[in-house]
């Protein structure tokens, strides 16, 4: 009798279990390699400026020169490499009316060390903001982040990779070449 081409239960058992395991490893793996090639971005960050002070006396909020008293930092801040080699980049500020401020006219930002100071002007006054909330939206490099182009499209084969030997591991085990003898 010939058994060429047929799989006995352990090889069964076995091709089930590196399908299992493969799949969990492989979408793993594609998480990270999500974070050595994409930026992550932050939306709707909250700040209040009753965080800084009595709302009802204006200079709690605002010193002499119409600007916040205190210098803001969001809530992911570039650190070490980031510094220099990643500033923060597409941000934004709103305010609970959806209103976009402008850079330079209602705040100024310091993207490389995560920082801004929100000036006291007609979009930005307290009185017309519904709720007081402000609202930052920017993107960051998270910690492992592949700053060159190069590195990002080498890591980018990882995943790629990962799936061929799930594939190969399956295919051993089936004999593939079997089925065509």
């Amino acid at each position: 009798m010939n058994k060429k081409g047929q799989m006995n239960v352990g090889e069964i058992v076995l091709m089930i279990m590196i399908i299992v395991v493969g799949l969990a490893l492989v979408q793993a793996i594609f998480t990270e390699q999500t974070t050595l090639t994409t930026k992550s971005i932050v939306t709707d960050e909250t700040v209040t400026c009753s965080s800084q002070g009595d709302l009802t006396k204006p200079t709690a909020c605002w010193n002499s020169t119409n600007r916040m008293n205190k210098t803001l930092t969001v809530e992911v801040p570039p650190t070490g490499w980031q510094l220099e080699s990643c500033p923060l980049s597409n941000f934004v500020i709103t305010n609970s009316s959806g209103s976009v401020w402008t850079k330079d006219t209602d705040y100024a930002v310091y993207l490389n060390n995560g920082t801004y100071r929100i000036w006291d002007t007609t979009k930005t006054n307290i009185s017309s903001q519904r709720n007081n909330i402000t609202k930052i939206d920017y993107t960051y490099c998270q910690d492992g982040y592949n700053n060159d182009s190069g590195s990002r499209g080498i890591a980018g084969i990882i995943g790629l990779f990962s799936a061929f030997m799930l594939l190969a591991g399956v295919l051993y085990y089936v004999k593939i070449k079997d089925l065509f003898d």
